[in-house]
């Protein structure tokens, strides 16, 4: 078996298993902190949260100086 099909059966992440696509070693903590639990989920939740309280602000905004 070759090493690509290992890591095409494997369950993990391939940067779980080989490491190679991050340049610096906090981005590769990163990655794996947000593959804990739900925390990429409080993230992506979040990011899109204060996304839509901005349009609701700028719409509110537009609505009153008009």
């Amino acid at each position: 078996m070759t090493t690509s099909e290992l890591e095409l059966r494997s369950t993990c992440a391939r940067h779980e298993l080989t490491a190679e696509d991050y340049p610096l070693e906090s981005a590769r903590q990163v990655e794996l902190f947000l593959d804990k639990e739900q925390n990429r989920l409080w993230l992506f939740g979040g990011l899109f949260g204060c996304f839509i309280l901005a349009v609701v602000v700028v719409l509110a905004v537009a609505t009153i100086t008009h």
